[in-house]
C-alpha cells in the first residue's frame, strides 16, 4: 500500500505540475489589452478634460508640456494649428469666448505605450444650428503631459464622415 500511496502523491505532483505549465502557457499566451488605459494616465486624461469641458483655459496649462503642438490632419495632409503651453492657452481662450462650440463627448479606444487613441464627438453650431463633428484623436504624452496631438478628420464616405469625398486620384 505504501508504493501505491507514493504513486499516488507522485501522481498528483506530476499533475499539479503540468497544471502549473499550462497556467504559465495560457498566461504568456494572453495579448496585452490595449483597450485599457493605465490608471496614472487615465487620471490626467479625466483631469485634463474635465477643465477643458468648464471652459477654463487657465487649467488646461499644466496638463500640457512647454512645447505642446496641435496638428490637424485632412486630406491635404497635417498642418501644425498651435505650438507651445501659453500660445494653446491664450487660443483656448478665444475659443471658449466664441460660441461656436457647444460641447464635446470622448470614447477612449485605446493606448500603446504612450500614446492614446480616442474619438472626440463635437457638438458645434454651423449655420445656427447644432452640428455634430466626429474625429479621431492621437495624443502623445511625455513626461505625464500632453505633448503631441493630431486631430484626423475623416472623409465624408464613413458614418463619421464630416468632410466632403476626396477627389478621385489621377
Amino acid at each position: 500500500m505504501g508504493g501505491r500511496m507514493h504513486a499516488m502523491r507522485g501522481g498528483a505532483a506530476a499533475g499539479g505540475a503540468v497544471v502549473l505549465l499550462l497556467a504559465l502557457a495560457a498566461a504568456a499566451a494572453v495579448k496585452t489589452s490595449y483597450r485599457e488605459v493605465p490608471q496614472d494616465f487615465l487620471a490626467v486624461i479625466e483631469a485634463a478634460e474635465q477643465v477643458f469641458e468648464a471652459r477654463n483655459a487657465e487649467a488646461i496649462a499644466p496638463y500640457l508640456a512647454e512645447d505642446y503642438s496641435w496638428l490637424q490632419v485632412t486630406p491635404d495632409g497635417a498642418k501644425e494649428m498651435i505650438r507651445g503651453r501659453e500660445a494653446t492657452v491664450a487660443l483656448l481662450k478665444q475659443f471658449y469666448a466664441g460660441d461656436t462650440w457647444i460641447d464635446s463627448d470622448f470614447e477612449r479606444l485605446g493606448m500603446v505605450g504612450n500614446i492614446l487613441v480616442q474619438v472626440e464627438e463635437d457638438l458645434v453650431r454651423e449655420g445656427g444650428k447644432p452640428v455634430k463633428k466626429v474625429t479621431l484623436n492621437i495624443y502623445e504624452f511625455r513626461d505625464g503631459k500632453r505633448w503631441r496631438e493630431w486631430k484626423f478628420y475623416p472623409m465624408g464616405e464613413g458614418p463619421a464622415g464630416n468632410m466632403p469625398a476626396a477627389a478621385p486620384a489621377r
